[in-house]
């Protein structure tokens, strides 16, 4: 089986047309379609609904938002043919098992939980996101701690490991097949924690092997 991944388009539609996209058996999508969701102006979440509704012309597409998605959720948009919101939900397709999390930690940054939606500073909340029973492809904004997950910055010294120590521990108890991140843009690519393969989708078109 072939899998599509994106995520972090950022408004740049353009950039991942759905007509320009590799062939697929399932398009996974793991948040910030947008700059400021509900924030920005209105014809950023129409063109994130288009956008969406050409994908489900051609794949069957599973979607969460992520931190730059502010006030956006599975109501959003208008329910879409062959398009799935899996924010918090766990879904099955064609035998396999998948949940959405958008949750994104910013424990060395608190104030980020209040710019944005789906970031915390508070492990309590971190820890009940991902508190869900194993699934085979986990879609989660923020990629697990330690993979993927190297952010860099001129105000940094040195490279920083930001991603989730709660999706870390989920997929060294559960083994996912899959995990499809994003977040962290210049970590874009893949890693593996054990069996399972992670990868960091952000700003790319990536497809694997399933």
């Amino acid at each position: 089986m072939r899998v599509l991944a994106l995520s972090d388009l950022h408004d740049n539609f353009a950039a991942a047309a759905p007509e320009t996209l590799p062939d697929a058996d399932l398009c996974l999508i793991a948040g910030d379609l947008t700059n400021y969701g509900k924030r920005s102006r209105h014809k950023e979440l129409f063109f994130a609904e288009e956008w969406l509704k050409g994908l489900g012309k051609r794949y069957p597409t599973f979607w969460i938002p992520g931190n730059h998605d502010i006030r956006v959720d599975c109501a959003s948009f208008s329910p879409l043919r062959n398009v799935t919101c899996i924010l918090d939900q766990t879904v099955y397709w064609n035998g396999l098992s998948l949940h959405g999390v958008s949750m994104s930690p910013c424990y060395d940054r608190p104030r980020l939980a209040k710019d944005w939606d789906y970031m915390t500073a508070d492990r309590e909340k971190e820890r009940l996101a991902y508190a869900f029973e194993g699934v085979d492809i986990v879609i989660s904004h923020s990629p697990p701690f330690g993979c993927c997950d190297l952010a860099q910055s001129r105000s940094m010294l040195e490279p920083l490991s930001i991603g989730s120590e709660e999706l870390r521990a989920y997929v060294e108890t559960h083994a996912p097949k899959l995990v499809i991140c994003g977040h962290v843009h210049e970590a874009q690519g893949t890693g593996f924690i054990g069996e399972t393969l992670v990868i960091n989708a952000a700003q790319a078109i990536v497809t694997l092997e399933l």
